[in-house]
């Protein structure tokens, strides 16, 4: 995708126009996540882009709090990619905003920085630190932290239970911009059913207990101890696991 050119903009407000016509639900999820920056640095056009937007800086009324440099997942964090990225996705943004819908991205869609009256949601996935950095700047969260609320690797069962989405040093006010969880299923690791039910269960009775239940009345023995009764429950659907004893 060549994000320096209009043609290719608006072949995608195109697409979203069509998305938005078609499903009621004010949310529109973009992606943008993992870009990598050879393809664009490698284009003359994107690059020329690039430059002028570096050199220009953050156009007024678009700030950037939080930024990734390294991290265990995704791609590290560099200037120039993000200028053009964070450019190209707050004109998707203004375009939805514009047909009454609120675009959703991962947290990527922060790094190149955001309008102030953007209603933009970032799921957040590469670090705590950018739950609390955008709760703190009042944005809306979707906390799908790697690798402990991924459902396609061996996160121990115990571990998921323990992860807290708001953690107790986090403020009421920034607890409140927490949407909820996700518990995200790749399929690259997992190419057959038995595989894909074997990761996510019971990890996301888990996951479910952590969004649903209050900090405090959480415990990890009592939740261990009711998974028969889940099990029991999605046996009707060819699903089977196995209760860990940790």
């Amino acid at each position: 995708m060549c994000a320096s050119k209009d043609s290719t903009y608006e072949f995608m407000t195109n697409v979203l126009d069509e998305i938005a016509a078609l499903f009621p639900s004010p949310y529109i999820h973009v992606g943008a996540d993992e870009v990598w920056g050879n393809t664009w640095r490698n284009c003359p056009s994107c690059k020329k882009r690039m430059e002028e937007l570096m050199t220009a800086g953050l156009p007024s009324g678009v700030s950037k709090f939080h930024v990734v440099v390294t991290e265990a997942a995704g791609v590290p964090y560099h200037e120039d990619i993000a200028a053009l990225e964070g450019d190209f996705v707050r004109r998707i943004d203004a375009h939805l905003q514009s047909k009454g819908k609120r675009m959703i991205g991962w947290d990527e869609i922060l790094d190149g920085g955001l309008r102030s009256d953007s209603r933009a949601i970032p799921m957040a996935w590469r670090s705590q630190t950018v739950v609390a950095g955008a709760t703190d700047a009042g944005r809306d969260v979707v906390v799908c932290l790697y690798p402990k609320y991924y459902l396609d690797n061996d996160t121990p069962l115990s571990v998921t239970y323990a992860q807290e989405p708001a953690p107790a040093e986090m403020s009421a006010a920034q607890a409140a911009h927490i949407l909820g969880v996700q518990g995200n299923m790749w399929g690259e690791g997992t190419p057959t059913q038995a595989s894909v039910d074997k990761r996510t269960y019971p990890r996301l009775i888990a996951l479910s207990e952590v969004g649903w239940s209050p900090r405090e009345s959480r415990n990890y023995a009592d939740f261990t101890a009711r998974l028969a009764t889940h099990a029991e429950r999605l046996k009707p659907y060819g699903i089977t696991f196995v209760i860990p004893k940790e």
